[in-house]
């Protein structure tokens, strides 16, 4: 059983505020959420709403039809009334007055939303004193505390109706989204400097570690623009502390010199790059996946490089992991790709084996591969990385020697070009302990729907509803794990791509990496992201 809620209003009125406090405290009343959030680039205005799915199990995205839809302005009504079910509940001012409650009172009038939230969670069943201790343990200390308790209990007086909601889990469960998860995983794996220049949506991880620093010693810098912090980055690297640095396609565009610098150098260093539709200023807040050929071909030359894409929030924190680890041990590029509907939207998981205690401390010990030294000596045919404070270390984007010193010998040029190259197939063994791709599903069914990253829920949901397809999620797309993919895809009778893209951008690889073509292509590109729904009258017609 599922419940959607949408919670709709303009911006500055604390939507996604609302839909995160409702979204924890459900949480932990033991049922499965997800939210999204939908919003324009205004800081005040336009039309913004989260949509919160509650369930008995997990739920990996939002619905289009609505249980309950809670408009904090008249537009919301307008725009999302249609979406509401005919036994749907709809909550708007013009009905429970909660601007006139606010002022009546003498209240703060940016505790309105916690009014709504009063109204929605009793709708909800919850009890009052649970919303009362969640209101004080989350804004212990805050100026308008007193405000919040009066508003939410105002919000507790009026009745609305009820809605009958899935049952509860006893199970302990945790509430993040992919910002946080990145930013657990580059925790865990003993990061030392993150650099970031904000630009959504990759603003939210470099939030989330900024807030962090203090708890587990590493420091979070928020340089000039893009490309001081590339730059920066591979001067903090050369000096042996674990890196990693974080933007948006725009912003990667201008780093591209220092990753070029980077292949040649081979100064260890982690990119997180969250897309968003382009090209140019393109839709700021909105959600895509066209940046994939630019984060493995972009920078001039030919250098090795690791391109990783979780598709959750769990694989978030793992492929972080993996990726800091293989720059690490291997001095590459490595990049998490990930996406705005990643990167903002929350979700339920249940605490994972091995993993992190994300509520208490990030067990570096337990959790993930063992990292290995900046300094380490390896045996696939490149050098031992000096480390300023070490020993002598020089770092060049000129061809250079074992040494770092500059060479245009056409022998050195060529070994230095060889050695860089060979790690690609170092690394592709090493990676072998991985999961490089998953398969979801009916796992013997000759119909295949292939996709990545942030589309996995979607396809997650509908190829369970639907039964007789399974799901080819690829998490390594450079080294790009071809013998995997071929043996999956040879044996299918349909081949369907799934791809927020207007191209099917996936599929060119797939075709350059195994000869394999598919014609049939599921595409969106407007920004918003695909639902369950959406996907299953799609494929229901293939």
């Amino acid at each position: 059983m599922k419940v959607n809620i949408l919670l709709g209003g303009k911006a500055g009125q604390g939507i996604n505020e609302l839909a995160l406090f409702v979204g924890k405290l459900l949480v932990k009343q033991g049922y499965y959420v997800f939210n999204y959030r939908d919003y324009g680039s205004l800081i005040r205005g336009g039309h913004s709403f989260n949509v919160i799915s509650v369930s008995d199990k997990p739920v990996h995205i939002h619905d289009l039809d609505y249980d309950v839809i809670v408009a904090i302005d008249e537009n919301t009504k307008k725009i999302h009334s249609k979406n509401l079910k005919s036994e749907g509940v709809l909550i708007s001012d013009s009905e429970v007055k909660a601007n006139e409650i606010v002022i009546k009172n003498k209240l703060d009038k940016r505790v309105t939303n916690v009014v709504y939230a009063g109204i929605l969670l009793r709708m909800l069943g919850v009890e009052k004193k649970v919303i009362v201790d969640e209101i004080n343990e989350r804004f212990a200390g805050k100026s308008l505390l007193n405000d919040d308790l009066k508003a939410a209990e105002f919000g507790y007086m009026i009745n609305a109706g009820d809605v009958k909601m899935p049952k509860k889990s006893e199970e302990k469960k945790y509430f993040m989204n992919g910002s946080e998860g990145v930013g657990v995983g580059a925790i865990a794996s003993g990061m030392d400097v993150y650099l970031s220049y904000p630009m959504t949506p990759s603003t939210g991880a470099l939030h989330y570690l900024a807030s962090k620093q203090m708890d587990y010693d590493y420091i979070v810098m928020h340089p000039e623009n893009e490309i001081g912090v590339a730059n920066a980055a591979l001067g903090s690297s050369h000096v042996g502390a674990r890196t990693m640095i974080g933007t948006a396609g725009g912003g990667y565009d201008l780093m591209t010199e220092a990753m070029s610098m980077q292949g040649m150098a081979e100064i260890p260093l982690t990119v997180y790059l969250a897309m968003r539709p382009g090209p140019g200023s393109g839709l700021p807040t909105y959600s895509i996946q066209s940046d994939l050929h630019m984060a493995l071909k972009s920078s001039h030359g030919e250098m090795p490089r690791v391109v990783v894409a979780p598709g959750d929030v769990v694989e978030s924190v793992e492929l972080t992991n993996q990726a800091m680890y293989l720059a690490e041990k291997f001095r590459v590029l490595s990049i998490i790709l990930s996406d705005k509907h990643l990167a903002e939207s929350e979700c339920t998981f249940e605490k994972v084996p091995n993993l992190i205690d994300i509520e208490s401390s990030v067990d570096t010990k337990k959790y993930g591969s063992k990292l290995y030294k900046n300094y380490e000596d390896t045996k696939e045919g490149y050098s031992m990385r000096s480390v300023a404070g070490f020993s002598i270390a020089r770092s060049s984007s000129y061809e250079h020697d074992e040494e770092g010193y500059t060479t245009e010998d056409p022998k050195s040029a060529k070994k230095s070009a060889d050695k860089r190259l060979r790690k690609m197939e170092s690394i592709k063994k090493d990676i072998k302990k991985f999961d490089r791709i998953k398969i979801h599903g009916k796992k013997n069914s000759d119909k295949v729907v292939v996709g990545w990253g942030s589309t996995k829920g979607a396809i997650v949901d509908a190829v369970s509803e639907l039964k007789d397809w399974k799901f080819l999620q690829i998490l390594y797309l450079g080294p790009f794990p071809a013998e995997q993919v071929k043996k999956e895809l040879e044996k299918a009778s349909k081949i369907v791509l799934v791809e927020e893209s207007s191209t099917g951008i996936i599929g060119d690889i797939i075709r350059e990496k195994t000869g394999i073509e598919i014609s049939e292509k599921i595409l969106k590109y407007d920004g918003r992201v695909f639902t369950k729904d959406e996907l299953v009258e799609e494929l229901n017609k293939r």
